[in-house]
């Protein structure tokens, strides 16, 4: 996150419900796992780069948030180690930081040319 500078904000355990809220409208991505955030900055029509883990029933299949503006990023087998150790998910550290910082990146892209526009 160095390179990104003040452009992405840590703010995990750091807010309310309603802070929280205040600063997912406010913003232009929403990047977390499979929990909370990533439905309500769907719901409120925000990308999202939700991360998840190939495990049932927490899978994307069943949990993904709902919106056009939402990308997943799953490993596409299923594991058994995570269901043992559901705390330490190795598929989901497994997923590749430069593929969520690829989409980002294209996302901030997007949102330049609509501003030169």
């Amino acid at each position: 996150f160095k390179e990104a500078g003040d452009k992405i904000t840590d703010i995990t355990g750091k807010l309310s419900l309603a802070q929280f809220m205040a600063v997912v409208k406010q913003s232009d991505c929403v990047i977390a796992n499979s929990t909370g955030p990533v439905h309500l900055g769907a719901a409120l029509n925000k990308n999202v780069l939700a991360l998840f883990m190939p495990l049932k029933p927490k899978h994307p299949g069943r949990w993904a948030p709902v919106g056009h503006k939402v990308e997943v990023f799953v490993l596409p087998a299923f594991c058994q180690d995570c269901k043992l150790t559901p705390d330490d998910c190795h598929c989901i550290n497994a997923i590749q930081p430069q593929a969520v910082k690829a989409s980002l990146d294209k996302l901030m892209m997007i949102k330049l040319q609509q501003q030169n526009t």
